[in-house]
């Protein structure tokens, strides 16, 4: 019959400190991506202020204006169809 050998202190304490790294390394990068998220977030606000005020543009010029419109950015927003306003009272 074989034993095997209990962990030492030292076994605990590596273990322990490699855990520690890890955690801290995730947590850095959770950091880093959360940072570059929000530097991007005016910019996409200020994109999609744009698209709506020129789209509302569009919808206010003419009854049968159809919309169509494609963004490959970051975000992939896309839309496209036949927009006809509300008859104004």
């Amino acid at each position: 019959m074989t034993t095997t050998p209990r962990s030492t202190e030292s076994d605990d304490e590596t273990a322990v400190q490699q855990a520690k790294e890890t955690v801290r390394d995730v947590a850095d990068q959770v950091r880093n991506v959360a940072s570059e998220a929000a530097a991007r977030l005016p910019e996409a606000a200020a994109t999609t202020r744009d698209a709506i005020v020129d789209a509302q543009r569009r919808i206010d010029s003419g009854s049968d204006e159809t919309l169509s419109a494609a963004y490959s950015g970051p975000s992939r927003v896309r839309y496209s169809g036949s927009v006809s306003p509300c008859p104004r009272q």
